[in-house]
């Protein structure tokens, strides 16, 4: 056995909802239809009322009858056939006897043909599907819809879900909907020409489905399915999967179903599979789809018409005829088209994966690296981390591309470890200490020491090393405790990783977006009251707010932690060492920087809180003002919630949307704050019971959109429960770690 599974026109620009549309209604339809008590059309019917008849030919039968008794014989011998049964037939003496069979008769004919109330089957088929001997007009359209049996229906409605949205993606969904439509009455009337006497139903959507697979071959002929197959033989099982060229294997198809028709025409076979109308199907669609490519119609009309709709190649004609190239089989000439449309706008994300697809495609992946690479960071900083992940894992898979800036390695060590790829974690690491490679700022440095710390214990040296420099504003405490590491570390013959070579593609810091500034901006000033603060907390305001197109290049994956050290000596160059106690380690690290644990931990010294009550929220962030300032999602690098008592009759709720989590290096902490007290929580979410199921909502709005850390746990930042505290002050020292 042998099956389509896919093939390489499965991208679509739209969802193709007209094909679901079409598959709900063959469902609904069968569903719907009274086929109780039976899995096969009239014939069922007709041939009990055949063979009745057959060993009975003296009595009087309508001509459906004698059709079906004589279906298994030539067509050029049935009336003799019929003679003979008539010549040889002894009827009963008595005349009653006669009278109760031919009633018999007429009452099987009847269930077979006219089909009573609650017929069941017979009826449906007969009403709905078309009759040769007795067309009704709208039964072209209808056929299409009615099916015998699951195995009909879900055969059909695959090979339905695998021509149909790649052309309905082509030709857009008025003109594929009149196609599918059309060809499966095309398909049917080609079929009745071929079969003008039988009277039997047609029925099902495979003639519609030929009509598409006949504009698929036209349309696609260059693309690629892939098939699965499946044989037992011998005790042994074979299975596999292959690809062909659609235009081939589309063709071999046709020309099996004109075999199959013209060999059950030979046998006198009427019932069964309709292979005349997968033939007249397939014709139409061939014609028509060869007729639109003559026109040019997609090229005149329908393409701008998509395009200016959807988001896919940004509504860009030189992206859409760059695909259209590729697909027509110029590989060439659509890279070079690409390539110019990246000279003008070398960070579009749609240009850039066309360029990378179609270099793969061209089976040149280095040729494209670079346009990944682009693409992954730019994802990267949209908040998107898993598509970027992903990206780059498949990047890495076919080619030795290079680096990512240092921002973006941030963003997805975390995930890349966490999802069984820290290999491909460890490059990023060795890749952003790498000396060819611009050197990491203070604060990115303490973060690759955390991430490093486990995962690459030499990128963790390197990036400590470079976090000590005598230009970098740490506290005493914390550079304490990296000499510490870097000087165990050596001790026990980590060694910094080799450079690795120059960059691929050129970092943000080159250009001068490496980091966002630590401030909020605004276009529009915004006056925002001041807010009381615990001890050890600084009242100063930022003054402005983001602007809608501010950079958003801030890191904001988990806070740093402690240094612990995981080493595995058979991971490190030179000469293998015993195994390291973990432990003992740690303890000597501390002893030796003469500091105690939690001096490791990230601390801060001050707060610099601004309050605001937001008047909107969206995918870009939370509405400030009516001139559209918005505090951006992907400023926030950290989201604290607690119930503080102190600020009131009772305790408030409160929002702290973090900005500097990992870039505090002077140990301020820049928070934008919202109270429940204060704010119009409600407002923002209407379908909300209470004023606590608004936060929550908040809460999982900030955390999903900007991946902040939560503090001061996963649950607390939710509000599952808030976690309590009695003042404003212990509540920074204890969730936010200022004091």
């Amino acid at each position: 056995m042998i099956i389509p599974l896919s093939h390489s026109e499965s991208r679509v620009r739209r969802l193709p909802w007209v094909t679901f549309a079409l598959m709900a209604l063959c469902l609904v339809s069968f569903l719907g239809l009274d086929t109780s008590g039976a899995d096969s059309p009239a014939p069922v019917s007709l041939r009990e009322a055949g063979d009745y008849w057959r060993e009975r030919p003296y009595l009087d039968a309508l001509p459906e009858v004698v059709t079906e008794v004589s279906y298994d014989v030539s067509p050029n011998q049935r009336g003799q056939y019929v003679d003979l049964l008539r010549q040889n037939a002894d009827p009963p003496d008595d005349f009653e006897v006669v009278l109760e069979e031919q009633s018999e008769l007429d009452t099987l004919t009847q269930r077979a043909v006219e089909g009573p109330p609650g017929a069941g089957a017979g009826d449906a088929f007969r009403r709905w599907g078309l009759v040769p001997t007795d067309p009704r007009p709208w039964a072209f359209v209808t056929t299409i819809f009615v099916h015998v049996g699951w195995l009909h229906l879900l055969g059909n409605l695959f090979m339905l879900f695998l021509a149909g949205p790649p052309l309905e993606d082509r030709w857009g969904r008025p003109l594929y909907a009149a196609f599918f439509v059309v060809g499966g009455a095309a398909a049917a009337a080609f079929w009745m020409l071929l079969s003008i006497d039988v009277d039997l139903p047609l029925i099902g959507a495979s003639g519609a489905v030929a009509a598409l697979f006949g504009a698929f071959m036209v349309r696609f002929w260059g693309s690629t399915i892939r098939l699965g197959y499946f044989f037992i033989g011998m005790g042994r099982v074979l299975r596999g999967t292959f690809n062909a060229p659609a235009g081939l294997l589309l063709a071999a198809w046709v020309a099996g179903e004109i075999w199959k028709a013209w060999l059950g025409d030979r046998m006198g076979s009427v019932g069964g599979t309709a292979y005349w109308a997968h033939v007249g199907g397939f014709l139409f669609g061939v014609v028509g789809a060869a007729g639109l490519r003559v026109l040019r119609i997609e090229e005149r009309f329908i393409d701008p018409a998509i395009e200016s709709r959807t988001t896919l190649g940004g509504g860009d004609p030189a992206i859409a005829r760059a695909l259209a190239a590729r697909t027509d089989g110029d590989i060439e000439g659509a890279l070079a088209m690409l390539e110019s449309r990246l000279r003008g706008a070398a960070s579009d994300p749609d240009a850039l994966i066309a360029y990378w697809d179609t270099a793969v495609a061209a089976q040149r992946p280095e040729q494209g690296a670079a346009a990944a690479l682009e693409l992954v960071q730019r994802r990267a900083r949209g908040g998107d981390a898993a598509g970027a992940a992903d990206l780059l894992a498949e990047v890495r898979s076919r080619t030795s591309a290079g680096r990512l800036e240092t921002a973006t390695a941030l963003r997805l060590v975390p995930l890349l470890a966490s999802s069984d790829r820290a290999e491909l974690a460890t490059g990023l690491l060795r890749g952003a200490v790498d000396p060819a490679a611009p050197t990491p700022t203070p604060a990115q440095a303490l973060r690759l020491v955390e991430q490093a710390r486990e995962l690459d214990p030499p990128s963790a040296l390197a990036a400590a090393r470079i976090a000590l420099d005598p230009a970098a504003e740490l506290p005493d405490a914390r550079r304490a405790a990296l000499t510490a590491l870097v000087v165990e570390l050596e001790k026990h013959g980590v060694k910094a990783p080799p450079a690795i070579g120059a960059r691929a593609v050129p970092p943000a810091a080159e250009t001068g977006d490496e980091e966002a500034p630590l401030e909020l901006e605004t276009t529009g000033h915004i006056e925002i009251e001041p807010t009381a603060h615990g001890a050890g907390s600084e009242a100063s305001l930022p003054g402005e707010l983001l602007p809608d197109d501010a950079p958003h290049e801030l890191e904001r994956d988990a806070a740093p932690t402690a240094p612990t050290l995981a080493l595995d000596p058979s991971a490190l160059p030179g000469e293998a060492e015993p195994a390291i106690d973990v432990e003992a380690l740690t303890a000597e690290v501390l002893e030796l920087g003469g500091i105690e644990l939690g001096d490791l931990a990230q601390s801060f010294c001050a707060t610099k809180v601004s309050e605001i009550a937001p008047l909107g929220l969206d995918a870009v962030g939370l509405l400030l003002d009516g001139a559209g300032s918005h505090l951006h999602w992907e400023r926030v690098q950290a989201v604290a919630a607690a119930a503080v008592g102190g600020q009131g009759a009772r305790p408030v709720a409160i929002v702290d949307l973090i900005l500097n989590w990992q870039d505090a290096v002077d140990g301020t902490l820049e928070i934008v704050r919202i109270r429940s007290d204060r704010a119009p929580l409600r407002e923002l979410f209407p379908g909300a019971d209470s004023t606590t199921d608004a936060l929550r909502a908040l809460l999982e709005r900030a955390l999903d959109a900007s991946g902040a850390v939560p503090l001061p746990d996963p649950d607390a930042a939710r509000g599952r429960p808030f976690r309590s505290y009695p003042d404003l002050a212990t509540y920074e020292r204890e969730a936010l770690r200022v004091g």
